[in-house]
């Protein structure tokens, strides 16, 4: 099982994006959380349609960090993503990711390049050097 944690901080405007693109993953063996980061926006209206296919944790502002260490410890499976409320996942993301690790079991994390704005960020191969001159990997 994957755990997918979402840490939201008045992301009442993007968290129902968001979320269609983790329940329409093809792989579908989820554990979805949401961790309110003391949202002063709609968020709790924002999530009441797809209450019944997550869990949601409410907690005072503590920032995006203490959210997602938060959802870790509530998490339960063997694989977690961090995926911030603003990101749309494409339907095979977590397929590919998941399999990219079991295809090296020495492997302790995998990621993708990813599209911001307008402007796609191709990644490589990780690479030690090339990470202590600039940070390639994003939160997802």
């Amino acid at each position: 099982m994957i755990s997918v944690i979402i840490p939201a901080y008045n992301a009442a405007e993007t968290i129902q994006q968001c979320l269609n693109s983790v329940f329409n993953q093809t792989y579908k063996h989820l554990e979805v959380i949401v961790i309110n980061d003391g949202s002063t926006d709609d968020l709790a209206l924002a999530l009441t349609n797809c209450q019944r296919k997550l869990t949601l944790f409410d907690q005072a502002n503590k920032g995006a960090p203490a959210a997602r260490n938060f959802g870790f410890k509530m998490s339960h499976g063997e694989f977690v993503i961090f995926v911030d409320a603003d990101i749309v996942l494409k339907p095979q993301t977590l397929q590919k990711m998941l399999g990219a690790l079991e295809r090296d079991p020495g492997a302790a994390f995998a990621y993708s390049s990813f599209k911001w704005g307008w402007k796609k960020f191709k990644l490589w191969p990780f690479d030690y050097e090339k990470l202590r001159q600039m940070p390639y990997i994003h939160t997802t």
